[in-house]
């Protein structure tokens, strides 16, 4: 069991007043019933994106100089991160480049990292891993390119029953509407992301299980317990 015990959290607090909190989406008012939606989403994914910020730096180990994150897109998650740290150093890696980018970013192959074995003090990878074809092989990447003493932060999603594919993917849909196109994921249950960790050579040092990401009415289909957040040690 890739468990420390020492430093776990389940059914944390759930970063309440950051996920509750109402984010001005300043992209203009929405014109026509598509752009009420994609407006409408927008808030969901601003109000989102500032909980997994939060609870990112919650977790990340202490003076993080440099820092990756895995299957960035536009890097907005990875720069506010960065920010919030205090990292000088923020990379990027994804299968394609967007033109808005607001960080350095590789593109690479999407399964062995164009860098140095322990380079990062901190690699991310956020709602990321259940598009990949070869999850071992990107999470033993993650963990070769960390740090001895850096730590490696997943947040993604969890597979609790028969029904949760479908639930989990259309909250894929809804969260990448006129963003990406949509990939089908495989989803990981509890155990099975036990045995990933174990597996690859990490060890959780924290886990947030469940993890509010959404707030009302967003959180009555993708609820907290569909969520989770950790920090993953390399074992060298």
């Amino acid at each position: 069991m890739p468990f420390t015990g020492q430093s776990i959290r389940l059914g944390a607090p759930y970063n309440r007043g950051v996920s509750e909190a109402v984010v001005d989406s300043g992209s203009g008012e929405a014109t026509g019933l598509r752009g009420q939606v994609a407006e409408f989403l927008h808030r969901a994914r601003t109000t989102r994106d500032v909980a997994i910020v939060e609870g990112v730096a919650r977790v990340a180990p202490a003076g993080v100089a440099t820092m990756l994150d895995i299957g960035c897109s536009d890097g907005r998650i990875a720069s506010r991160v960065a920010a919030r740290l205090g990292a000088p150093k923020v990379q990027g890696v994804d299968v394609q480049l967007q033109d808005d980018a607001v960080i350095d970013v590789t593109v690479y192959d999407g399964l062995r990292l164009p860098f140095d074995d322990g380079s990062f003090d901190l690699v991310t990878i956020v709602d990321v891993l259940h598009h990949c074809s070869d999850q071992p092989a990107v999470f033993r990447e993650a963990l070769r390119v960390t740090a001895p003493t850096g730590r490696v932060v997943v947040k993604d999603h969890v597979k609790l029953g028969p029904w949760s594919d479908r639930v989990l993917l259309q909250m894929d849909t809804a969260s990448n509407f006129g963003v990406h196109e949509l990939t089908r994921g495989r989803y990981l249950s509890m155990p099975e992301w036990v045995s990933l960790v174990a597996d690859s050579g990490g060890v959780v040092e924290e886990l947030e299980w469940p993890f509010r990401v959404h707030g009302l009415p967003w959180r009555m289909v993708a609820r907290d317990s569909y969520h989770l957040l950790m920090a993953i040690r390399p074992v060298r």
